[in-house]
């Protein structure tokens, strides 16, 4: 959880607008963009944006830096995010 934290506390810093109000057009391009929702998502829960996550994962380069580190965090994330909306989990399978 450490690295975890650590990773994605040094990326918020860098944004210039922490804790931005998130909307359904949200684009999640970048590592930053992913960090930033993932760190805040628990201050703003919107679990229709779980789908643009997810299909944001892998060009974001999230899961490679974390295979490198720890997946751990990641996994423990949608964990919470898939056991709190269940009757959404069709909607996110790939």
């Amino acid at each position: 959880m450490f690295r975890f934290r650590s990773v994605f506390q040094d990326l918020v810093l860098l944004l210039a607008k922490v804790g931005t109000a998130q909307t359904s057009s949200l684009e999640l391009k970048t590592l930053l963009d992913v960090g930033n929702f993932m760190q805040t998502y628990y201050l703003h829960p919107q679990p229709e944006l779980i789908g643009n996550l997810i299909e944001a994962l892998h060009p974001s380069g999230l899961l490679q830096i974390q295979k490198a580190n720890n997946i751990n965090p990641v996994i423990g994330f949608f964990s919470e995010i898939f056991a709190a909306n269940p009757n959404r989990l069709p909607q996110w399978q790939v």
